[in-house]
């Protein structure tokens, strides 16, 4: 796949120049109905909290991203399922039918509806919702570190998304897309040995013993990702080369005891790789939105965008392409 134009969005968040690409690109039908079948079981998993979401309508979010490849020979992974998603304004920026669904939603299921952000969470709530609330009344998108609850736990009974389980992903685990290794025998802090460094890679290992080349996360911040580990050998075979973003066994071992001795592992699905303009090569991640409707008790796709980096994790970044997914 060849991106043929790229501009550049300014002015939309202080400081900041978004790369974005006209060019639209469409999800298959058999995708969109694979993320809806996996709704449910996320719902199911999720943990509970005093939210207007969870209290009268019985599911943790009203709105969810999926972040996800779709590799070259249409095998899906789902790398994570966002309760709160960020980029809801910069998507809205890049896809003008993506920010007309969501409005239609809000107006026809939660009029009124606006937003409590902290300073330390993204800055682009403002684009999609014209009103920062003030005071206690009505639907609200509250964005907050957990750690906050003490200043913003007084929205937690006006909230659509979660803000006490938001960093939580257990539910990875109870879905079986992702499995949790425990490192019991870890020796301690400090620069990891070379005993620490071969233990932490048979733990890691084992937890998918016929995969080659494995995602390793956080509990985290949004389940942030440590890296990509395995052979160079077996990377260079499915990339052609090493890729920006693979990490070593040493350092996986460090975060290892950063992480209080637990990590998440994941298979990695190789994502596309995608030709820019200027010839450079970058790869591909999808991100689609589902919201829920009260009033027919249904998660409908509104949309998304698609994002691309240079490395193996995509993620916003100067360098990164953004367009429209319908």
């Amino acid at each position: 796949m060849r991106i043929c134009e790229i501009r550049e969005l300014s002015g939309l968040l202080p400081g900041h120049t978004i790369k974005s690409s006209p060019q639209v690109l469409r999800l298959d039908s058999a995708v969109i109905t694979h993320c809806r079948a996996l709704l449910p079981a996320f719902c199911e998993h999720f943990p509970q909290e005093s939210t207007l979401a969870w209290r009268r309508y019985g599911v943790p979010t009203c709105v969810v991203r999926f972040d996800l490849i779709i590799s070259n020979d249409g095998t899906i992974g789902i790398a994570e399922i966002e309760p709160r998603p960020a980029g809801l304004g910069i998507t809205g920026a890049i896809n003008p039918d993506f920010k007309n669904r969501f409005t239609e939603w809000y107006e026809a299921e939660f009029r009124g509806l606006r937003f409590v952000r902290s300073e330390q969470r993204p800055q682009d709530d403002h684009l999609i919702l014209t009103e920062a609330a003030t005071d206690h009344r009505g639907p609200l998108l509250v964005r907050c570190d957990p750690s906050e609850m003490s200043t913003y736990g007084q929205w937690q009974a006006q909230a659509l998304a979660p803000i006490e389980h938001e960093l939580n992903k257990g539910y990875l685990v109870a879905m079986g897309l992702a499995k949790e290794v425990t490192f019991p025998n870890l020796s301690g802090s400090g620069e990891p040995s070379e005993i620490d460094v071969a233990y932490v890679s048979a733990q890691v290992r084992s937890a998918y013993p016929n995969e080659k080349l494995l995602v390793v996360k956080s509990h985290g911040w949004g389940g942030r990702m440590v890296g990509f580990v395995g052979m160079e050998s077996d990377f260079k075979v499915v990339f052609g080369k090493k890729p920006q973003g693979v990490d070593t066994w040493r350092r996986l071992a460090l975060r290892a005891q950063e992480s209080v001795g637990a990590l998440l592992v994941q298979p990695l699905i190789a994502p596309p790789s995608i030709e820019l303009p200027d010839e450079k090569r970058h790869f591909m991640l999808y991100r689609p939105f589902f919201l829920y409707f009260p009033s027919t008790n249904s998660w409908e796709y509104v949309g998304g965008a698609w994002i691309t980096s240079p490395g193996l994790k995509i993620h916003g970044t100067p360098d990164s392409v953004q367009g429209p997914l319908m």
